[in-house]
């Protein structure tokens, strides 16, 4: 072993070279880095970071950069208004290329997580949707909505209590048992149920049907209907395959 100590360090230096090369998956490497820009950013600053400093730290600092671009997109939930087709079935309303059937209803459907980093980008979009002067009532669809903490639980109440102001109205329709457990836990639940007739069968709050998705949004309709005096949407609008006809 002491034999060692005679090998120059240039060739140990060499050694240590050739055996890294050894490590490098070119096939990972390709797919990091013509996948999507983030993955390319993250392969980018990590390489760039074990040039500069000690492995650990460009470890810390990769993991760091790509949290930090994960909560960049899921910041960012998309909020897409819906309308219904000739066959009555819901669609966005960029596809249908029709007006809503109800100008003085908006149905809004969430698509993404709702948590604290989200929950401004939220109630922001739904307030710009509240500028149109043509809307009383909006149909809050939150099927796909996951991840409400307690930011946007308030962010909900302070929309809930924006359109209050201004004689409007929000339902929420399509919520899940984890949804509607974190709406009654927090109390915001009281809230959005405020001005209904519990023992007549009013509500503000539509759980999700597995059996059919959108009856609860049906039932949200008939819901803002009654809340604005009018029945234009007593037709068919959501069609049950399980039973071959639509529903009224």
């Amino acid at each position: 072993m002491p034999l060692i100590d005679y090998v120059p360090k240039a060739a140990l230096a060499a050694l240590v070279v050739v055996l890294s090369f050894s490590l490098f998956n070119r096939r990972a490497i390709r797919i990091c880095m013509q996948s999507t820009r983030d993955d390319a950013l993250v392969l980018a600053c990590t390489f760039v970071a074990t040039l500069l400093a000690p492995l650990y730290v460009a470890i810390f600092i990769g993991v760091a950069v790509s949290i930090s671009l994960f909560l960049r997109k899921a910041s960012r939930p998309q909020l897409v208004e819906y309308g219904f087709d000739e066959g009555g079935e819901l669609r966005e309303m960029a596809d249908t290329g029709r007006s809503r059937p109800i100008p003085a209803i908006s149905i809004v459907h969430v698509e993404g997580d709702l948590f604290f980093g989200a929950s401004e980008l939220f109630r922001t979009q739904i307030q710009r949707t509240v500028s149109d002067p043509d809307i009383r009532v909006i149909i809050l669809r939150l099927k796909n909505a996951w991840h409400l903490d307690a930011t946007s639980v308030m962010a909900l109440e302070d929309l809930i209590l924006f359109m209050r102001d201004r004689g409007l109205h929000l339902i929420v329709s399509g919520a899940t048992r984890e949804v509607y457990r974190v709406l009654r836990n927090s109390g915001v639940l009281l809230t959005l149920q405020e001005g209904c007739d519990r023992k007549a069968g009013e509500s503000n709050l539509f759980l999700s049907s597995p059996r059919n998705p959108n009856l609860s949004t049906r039932a949200a309709l008939l819901r803002a209907q009654q809340l604005i005096g009018s029945d234009k949407a007593r037709i068919r609008i959501f069609h049950d395959a399980n039973q071959g006809k639509s529903a009224t």
